[in-house]
């Protein structure tokens, strides 16, 4: 089994993963393996390579990555996009419970089946509404 890329002239190896958590996860796991895997040998982590370019187009695609210790991880901007999203959205649930406590929470969720019963309420008022204006357009002869 052999690494992502591995430099027979420079006896140096890395790992290429999606910048993710499950991404960092193997390719943390594939590299540990690889260290018992060249040990012994001259080949060595190459962990000072540092791109010239950051940023590439691959097709119409535009692609960053990095070398982290040997781990070489990669996005798109699609990818980075959701990631900062979801630090952004882990960062409010934080602060919402550091400042409302569980207290606010657990008052939300009992909340919930009223929520629920007042949506149904409204979408079938909503439905009403739009079959009575479909009736009124078809009337009219423009359907």
């Amino acid at each position: 089994m052999l690494p992502a890329t591995e430099d027979d002239t420079t006896k140096r190896y890395a790992e290429i993963k999606p910048l993710s958590l499950s991404g960092i996860l193997s390719g943390q796991a594939q590299l540990f393996l690889r260290a018992r895997q060249f040990r012994g040998t001259r080949y060595e982590l190459d962990i000072a390579w540092i791109p010239s370019k950051h940023i590439v187009t691959a097709g119409s695609q535009q692609i960053a990555f990095f070398n982290l210790s040997g781990l070489v991880l990669y996005t798109d901007r699609t990818d980075l996009l959701e990631d900062v999203l979801a630090i952004t959205t882990i960062q409010a649930a934080k602060v919402f419970f550091a400042r409302y406590g569980t207290q606010s929470l657990m008052g939300a969720l009992g909340r919930i089946p009223q929520l629920v019963t007042a949506r149904v309420t409204i979408d079938n008022a909503r439905l009403d509404s739009q079959i009575g204006i479909s009736t009124m357009i078809a009337s009219m002869g423009f359907v």
